[in-house]
C-alpha cells in the first residue's frame, strides 16, 4: 500500500498541474476547453491509479 501511495505522487502532481491549466483556461472564458482539461486530468490520474494499483498489490 505505501508504494502504492508512494507511486501516485508523481501523477497527483500531474492532476494539480492539469487542474491549474483547467481554471486559468476558465478565466479567460474558454469553458469547453476547460472542462476538456479536468476531464482529460482526472482520466489520466484514474488510469494511473488502476495501473499502479494492479502493478503495486
Amino acid at each position: 500500500m505505501l508504494r502504492f501511495l508512494a507511486a501516485m505522487v508523481i501523477p497527483l502532481w500531474v492532476l494539480v498541474y492539469t487542474v491549474q491549466f483547467g481554471r486559468w483556461m476558465h478565466k479567460k472564458r474558454l469553458r469547453v476547453g476547460a472542462w476538456s482539461a479536468y476531464t482529460v486530468g482526472a482520466a489520466a490520474f484514474v488510469a494511473a491509479g488502476v495501473v499502479l494499483w494492479r502493478v503495486c498489490t
